[in-house]
Order: C-alpha cells, then structure tokens, then sequence
C-alpha cells in the first residue's frame, strides 16, 4: 500500500543521530536537541509534545490537546523519553494505557462512578482541604495535581470527548480497513482524537498482535528487530502488513 503511493511521499535520507544508544536517539528526535547524556530515557529538553502543549495550550471544548496511548505498562512518562524537562509536569500528556483493538478497552477515569450530586459534594470537600500555599509547594506539585483535576472535569463533563475515545461509533467496516490490531485501532483512535480537536497525539505502536494472539516465534515486540532479538526477516513479514494498511 506505501508503494502504490510513493509518488506522493520523499524519503528524507538526512535526519540521523550519532548515539549507539536507545536513549540518547529517542531523546535527540523527540526533543529535537543534543541530549546531555547519550543513554538513558530522561529529558533534559522537552519532548515535542509538550512543547507544542506548552506554546498552544489547552484546548476549549474538553478533549485533551497532548494525548498519548501505550501498552499498559509501557506509560511512564520516562518509558520513550516523553518528558517535558524543564516545562514541568503541567505539560505531561493524557495518557491512555491498553490496546484499543481489545473488546473491552475503556479508557480509564473517563466514566462517571458517581451521580451529579455526590460528584458536586465531594468537590467541595476538596476545596476545603485544597489549601495548600504556594510557598509551601516549591515543586508545584499540588498546583499541577489542580490543574490535572481540572483537566479530568472537563473530560467527565464532555459527551463529545467520551465518544471521540469510543471506537464503537466507527464502522465496523472502517474499523477492519485499518485493521483489529494495535497497530490499526491506535491509528484510527489517534484519527479520531485529531478530528475531536487534540493538537498533538502519540501513538506507540508496539506488540503487532491481533487480541488474544501469542507473539510467532523469532518476532519481538517492539521495533528493536536486530539478530539478537530476533529474525529481522521474519520479524518484517509478520509485522510490515500490520504497519502498512493503517
């Protein structure tokens, strides 16, 4: 499918970095600057994502404008040098853990445990303990803890972001185009969240399994597909496919 549209697209041969480490590559192009380190996943610069987060904003209208979705396990905020470094934590993306092409994936705090009415009672009594002063809260921890509650409001209190996360509202047949894997359902899930008005999505497409499928033999689970890991050729023809269609 990338063949029979590569007069539309140009390989850029120039974009390179020099550090025989994982860490000092993903930090060098998720940040777009030399790391201090050449290892390890911590940022000293911003990831993109933030930056743009930080520039733009938060978006009116409830859906998250900075989203991320990973294998659950796979979403701390180190994992693929998603931090924000200096920008601190009030840029972090909504992180949504699971694999949208499982019959049950639900993106965890987006349903409503309670009624409007113990919802309103219990923000009040958090208003009354949420008092904290700034001087005694040097990290702005508890400031970025407010602005992470606010954030979850506008979320809880938003049909339009609920459905735009529900990948039922798709077609099954547009659902099948991309296909019912991970790599498929987090493409059309990212789609969707971009036409619902989030500025900046991150997919990390890894484990290229269909629900319920063991991982073949000689495939690994991430792209770090060298002879050591397993067999880079079979490796391919079982994941190529999956990456191509969506």
């Amino acid at each position: 499918m990338h063949a029979r549209i590569a007069d539309k697209y140009a390989i850029i041969r120039s974009i390179a970095h020099n550090f025989a480490d994982h860490g000092g590559g993903h930090k060098r192009f998720l940040t777009g600057r030399d790391p201090l380190q050449p290892d390890g996943f911590v940022n000293d610069y911003p990831m993109v994502g933030s930056s743009v987060f930080k520039v733009l904003g938060q978006k009116p209208g409830g859906i998250p404008s900075y989203i991320v979705n990973a294998d659950g396990g796979r979403t701390g905020i180190d994992v693929f040098s998603f931090g924000s470094a200096y920008l601190g934590p009030n840029t972090y993306p909504f992180t949504v853990p699971g694999d949208p092409s499982e019959p049950n994936f639900q993106v965890r705090d987006l349903t409503r445990l309670l009624g409007e009415e113990r919802l309103n009672d219990r923000l009040n009594l958090l208003s009354r303990f949420d008092t904290i002063p700034d001087s005694r809260d040097p990290s702005g921890t508890m400031a970025t803890l407010a602005v992470n509650r606010g954030r979850a409001l506008g979320i809880l209190n938003n049909d339009a972001t609920r459905r735009a996360f529900d990948l039922s509202n798709e077609p099954a047949r547009v659902r099948e185009r991309y296909g019912m894997h991970r790599y498929g359902q987090r493409a059309l899930l990212a789609r969707r969240l971009v036409e619902a008005g989030s500025t900046f999505v991150t997919m990390v497409m890894e484990n290229p399994t269909f629900p319920g499928q063991p991982m073949p033999e000689d495939v690994t689970y991430n792209w770090d597909s060298h002879a050591v890991n397993c067999h880079i050729f079979t490796d391919s023809v079982f994941r190529f496919p999956m990456y191509d269609g969506p």
